[in-house]
């Protein structure tokens, strides 16, 4: 038994047992017996009145600080980052990877065509090929070259 369990007077309550119930005594979750005891045990124990008292103006003194501002967009925050989780569960696991592979392949596709048809366009062969019909009914195939004068 140490020195402050012998200091009180009531032997019902000890002064463990007492600080165990200090907390769930202040948020008013206690019962009828357990409050009874633990005021009995106050008014007889100097050094768990004091522990208690101080307690007591933590609490208060939390209490008076009020509740921290929520931000005005924590709403849209958390929906934007529920639907994100719901739609990453829902994803089989490859589709991430195919997708990011998918846009880098048309991120490159865009400038590859552009420069496919810059150069096709600018180095257009000097040759053409054109069909001549003769009168005998046969299609002839003829390779003509075409001068560009500059």
């Amino acid at each position: 038994m140490s020195a402050r369990d012998m200091q009180c007077t009531q032997p019902e309550m000890k002064c463990r047992q007492a600080k165990a119930l200090f907390s769930p005594y202040l948020d008013g979750a206690v019962t009828g017996a357990q409050m009874h005891g633990l005021q009995v045990h106050l008014t007889s124990c100097a050094a768990c009145h004091r522990k208690y008292q101080s307690l007591r103006q933590t609490q208060q003194l939390l209490s008076s600080m009020g509740r921290p501002r929520v931000p005005a967009d924590l709403g849209l925050k958390l929906r934007l980052a529920i639907s994100r989780e719901a739609a990453q569960a829902k994803r089989p696991p490859l589709q991430g990877l195919a997708v990011r592979l998918e846009n880098a392949f048309r991120a490159f596709m865009v400038p590859a065509t552009a420069g496919f048809l810059l150069i096709f366009t600018t180095f257009r062969p000097a040759y053409s090929f054109t069909t001549n019909r003769p009168t005998s009914g046969r299609a002839v195939l003829s390779f003509s070259k075409i001068s560009v004068r500059g």
